[in-house]
């Protein structure tokens, strides 16, 4: 599943709820990235037990916990001069 589809979901839990409640929820399940995907029980892991109070506080935690491949531009800014060989389009 992609990482949005997954944040819909969680909304639907009954909180407070915990990180082993959310692994048995969500056994098996995938998230998908940019670039490669990884177990979501492995991604929630990662803290070891943790309790949520809310859906919010399920989504900063996984925020937290996702691989660097999860990132799209890495070091990407819309505020920053171009980088190397990025060329910077022109505004009118």
């Amino acid at each position: 599943m992609r990482l949005i589809e997954f944040e819909q979901t969680i909304d639907a839990l009954d909180y407070p709820t915990n990180t082993r409640t959310i692994t048995e929820t969500y056994s098996g399940q995938e998230l998908h990235f940019q670039d490669g995907s990884e177990q979501l029980k492995n991604v929630f892991e990662r803290f070891g037990p943790e309790s949520f109070a809310s859906p919010d506080e399920v989504r900063m935690t996984l925020y937290g916990a996702l691989p660097g491949e999860a990132i799209g531009r890495k070091h990407y800014t819309d505020r920053d001069p171009p980088v190397g060989d990025e060329v910077e389009p022109l505004s009118f």
